[in-house]
């Protein structure tokens, strides 16, 4: 996993955001970003561990290691932008300044939680940049 970057909220009713620059992708589903309670297992992948929730190049959308919607794909060059509403338990997705279906609500166990900039990507040559 990419990143160790705490998106701490200023107050509970904060807003925190990241974004991450897709250098390049060897393989579609490979990447996925979002955001994470801590690092997932070997092998796992963002959201596909309990505590979190993440977006994958083929579109999925996967948290606590269920598929719980679809955006559409993204893919090299995309900037893909993260923002949890810490007061409304919520995180939605953007793909280059735009946003990407609606936001996803956190589960219970995951609100109140620190929770970190998460980029996970499986495939030898995947580089991406966190902005």
């Amino acid at each position: 996993m990419l990143s160790s970057r705490l998106l701490a909220p200023p107050s509970p009713s904060g807003v925190a955001s990241f974004q991450v620059k897709l250098d390049r992708l060897c393989g579609m589903s490979d990447v996925v970003i979002g955001v994470s309670r801590a690092l997932p297992g070997k092998g796992r992948y963002v959201g596909y561990s309990e505590g979190g929730v993440g977006w994958s190049g083929d579109g999925s959308v996967i948290s606590d290691g269920k598929h719980v919607g679809f955006l559409g794909s993204y893919v090299g060059g995309a900037v893909i932008g993260v923002e949890v509403d810490f007061e409304a338990h919520t995180v939605s997705f953007f793909e280059n300044g735009d946003r990407q279906g609606d936001p996803f609500v956190l589960s219970a166990r995951d609100r109140g939680q620190p929770l970190y900039a998460a980029v996970t990507m499986g495939k030898q040559g995947d580089q991406v940049t966190l902005l």
